[in-house]
């Protein structure tokens, strides 16, 4: 089982676990896409420390005067790319066939089995969020002391 099944996985066992649900549906398939969108911007978020870090902050600042300059398209366009990559998640995993697959191949693991895909899954989700709240905390930081780009 790949890591985003396990996520999957991880999101069915505690529901099943705590609230007793029997059905199939779950939020794993919206979990992985938050991972996949938390991922790319921590990436983005690296590159721009890189920039800041390296003292390359004018290329940072022309990249961020265009986004600027196209106002509302430039935000538009980030949130058609967010929006992509989250669908990117339903197109793998959101089929209910797939979905059932993978569910019915986690409940014929054994209960250690099961209960370390539920692990790496719940650790890959978590990581994920985790990785990206702290690069943006340094972001915030770094962004205090930038020089006036006048």
């Amino acid at each position: 089982m790949n890591l985003f099944e396990s996520v999957i996985c991880h999101d069915y066992g505690l529901v099943r676990a705590e609230r007793g649900y029997t059905g199939y549906k779950t939020n794993g398939i919206h979990m992985v896409g938050i991972c996949w969108i938390a991922n790319f911007l921590t990436v983005v978020g690296c590159v721009a420390i890189y920039f800041i870090q390296s003292e390359k902050i004018y290329e940072l600042y022309e990249i961020l005067q265009s986004l600027h300059y196209w106002e509302v398209a430039g935000r538009i366009v980030l949130i058609i790319l967010l929006l992509g990559i989250h669908l990117l998640a339903f197109a793998a995993f959101g089929g209910r066939v797939i979905f059932k697959d993978i569910i019915h191949r986690f409940v014929a693991y054994e209960p250690d089995q099961k209960k370390a895909v539920v692990g790496r899954g719940g650790m890959y989700f978590y990581t994920s969020l985790i990785s990206f709240f702290v690069v943006l905390g340094i972001l915030a930081f770094l962004m205090r002391s930038l020089p006036d780009p006048a």
